[in-house]
């Protein structure tokens, strides 16, 4: 009997191949959607993980100013995929600058796994192959006019070290200006010279991240190649997984002999340390998973959208296959097919429909995600970001895999529902057809204006929507659930891409700076206000702006 439905379905499928081909286009679009949608957000996340790695650099964690006995321990660890080290030289003063808080440039030496994975991007020529040769950012040229620098060109740095009240000042030290000598905080710094050397420029870089040089640094940051490692050293890894960064980078930066014995949660480090922060949180390591799962929700929502539209679709479908087969059901269950079978060959059905659409769904969806990906990339690569970047085309395995499982879901609901119709029904009703239409002649009496308005056409389409309210209701619900489908999805890639244009729009300023007043009076905050547009008006300053909050 098994062989006999099967075959029957096989049979019937081929017979009524318009329908048959109605049916699997429904499931090939809701499988391309599920597929485009997962295969979108992987390349949205690819595409955020490549512009981290661009900007701020190829690294997990970086350790600063690790002494040379300890150097070992993170370089050799067996948890450290991979590793580069950067160097602070020292402090020469940039002649002819104008910058009065960023008098010098800072020497850095970078290793060549460095060099290449820092962040740095070249505007011209090529990176230093050399401790005699050099980089230097064109953010140089920008804030100091009359200064500029050429590829080939020879430079000599008079290296030292800026020296304050007895201690040495590095990059996160801002620059103590003469001219605020008068100011309470002001603390006389000097630099002492230390060697000279001289350089050949060999490229013109971009500004550097703020890792390697933040908006308060007092020296612009050039860089040549690392030949010898001092004493202290920058170390930047990667770990094999990713995801035990935090843990790991307590287990190298831990100070044993400085836990804290009453909360083993408060740790002092030996050294300091800054995690890639935004490279972890689109990886998905984050302290708070807020973000990603966010995200994911979101892709979770469209998800479930696609595949409540699409039973509703398909469900169709099947239901009147099911109507039309229902004498052939009633003539089979009298021979002895019991209602599991018939359930099971309904499924039978759905099975072989999604064995043909599926993959071919999986195909369109994947083609659809790169056009998209296309078109974002020449419409808003350079919206969403601060610069224009390509966007990553990425379907990994996973959503192949959830889109499969998924479409087959979405068969199995469609299905089930006329699979259990069919089941219950006796061979006495199925062969007189009267279960679907139960309805008097009277209520299916169309109004005058029906017959008005669209003719005879409208009312013979009003007395069939009386006589199958059920399949009509269905069919309502599919375009109701398809036209919100598509305005939901056009309001959620909106304020996907306004969001995002707005978290990563350029910070184009070159120095903040905030003041708080204890008395919280108005007076107090109308004084800090006056002195911050008393400062704007100062002649090398371009443009700026005043925030102020009141509480």
């Amino acid at each position: 009997m098994k062989n006999i439905l099967n075959n029957f379905t096989v049979r019937s499928l081929k017979l009524n191949s318009k329908r048959t081909i109605a049916t699997c286009i429904g499931i090939i679009l809701s499988t391309a959607l599920i597929c485009a949608v997962a295969g979108v957000f992987s390349s949205f996340q690819a595409t955020l993980v490549k512009h981290t790695v661009e900007n701020n650099g190829d690294y997990h964690v970086i350790f600063y100013d690790v002494p040379k006995d300890e150097q070992k321990y993170i370089l050799e660890n067996r948890n450290v995929k991979s590793s580069f080290i950067t160097q602070g030289v020292g402090y020469s003063i940039l002649e002819g600058g104008t910058n009065d808080y960023k008098p010098y440039l800072y020497l850095m030496e970078f290793d060549e796994t460095a060099l290449n994975n820092m962040g740095l991007k070249l505007v011209e020529g090529r990176m230093p192959e050399n401790s005699n040769e050099l980089v230097i950012s064109k953010h140089i040229e920008d804030q100091n006019e009359g200064i500029s620098y050429k590829v080939g060109d020879k430079i000599t740095l008079n290296l030292g070290k800026r020296i304050s009240e007895g201690e040495e000042l590095n990059q996160n030290n801002p620059y103590n200006n003469p001219e605020d000598k008068d100011k309470s905080d002001y603390v006389e710094e000097h630099l002492e010279i230390t060697e000279t050397r001289e350089f050949t420029i060999v490229g013109i870089i971009q500004r550097p991240n703020s890792e390697i040089e933040s908006y308060s640094a007092p020296g612009y940051t050039v860089i040549s190649k690392l030949t010898e490692i001092s004493d202290d050293a920058n170390i930047a890894v990667k770990f094999k997984n990713i995801k035990d960064t935090y843990k790991l980078t307590r287990e190298i930066a831990e100070d044993p002999n400085n836990k804290s014995p009453e909360n083993s949660d408060l740790w002092v480090p030996k050294f300091n340390y800054d995690t890639n922060t935004e490279l972890l949180r689109w990886s998905g390591v984050t302290r708070s998973d807020d973000t990603l799962i966010m995200l994911y929700s979101l892709a979770g929502i469209v998800i479930g959208i696609i595949i409540v539209s699409s039973v509703f679709v398909i469900r169709n479908s099947f239901a009147i296959s099911i109507t039309e087969k229902m004498k052939q059901y009633g003539m089979l269950s009298s021979i002895g097919a019991t209602k599991k079978q018939i359930k099971k060959n309904v499924l039978f059905e759905g099975m072989i429909l999604g064995l043909i659409s599926i993959p071919i769904g999986i195909l369109f969806g994947i083609l659809a995600t790169f056009i998209l990906i296309k078109i974002s990339t020449l419409l808003v690569g350079n919206v969403v970001f601060s610069e224009k970047i390509e966007f990553v085309f990425r379907i990994p395995l996973l959503a192949i895999v959830l889109s499969v499982i998924l479409g087959f879901v979405t068969i199995y609901l469609s299905s089930i529902f006329s699979a259990r119709k069919a089941s219950k029904i006796s061979p006495i009703d199925a062969i007189r057809s009267n279960d679907d239409i139960k309805i008097k002649s009277k209520k299916i009496k169309s109004p005058k204006i029906i017959r008005k308005i669209f003719g005879i056409g409208g009312d013979i389409a009003y007395k069939n929507l009386k006589r199958n309210k059920k399949k009509y209701r269905t069919t309502v619900i599919s375009l109701v659930v398809s036209i919100t489908v598509f305005i939901s999805l056009s309001t959620f890639m909106n304020y996907t891409f306004d969001l995002s244009g707005i978290y990563y729009k350029q910070m184009d300023y070159n120095i903040n700076i905030s003041a708080y007043y204890k008395d919280g009076s108005i007076v107090g905050g109308s004084e800090i206000y006056q002195y911050f547009q008393q400062l704007a008006e100062n002649n090398t300053i371009d443009d700026y702006s005043i925030k102020r909050y009141v509480r």
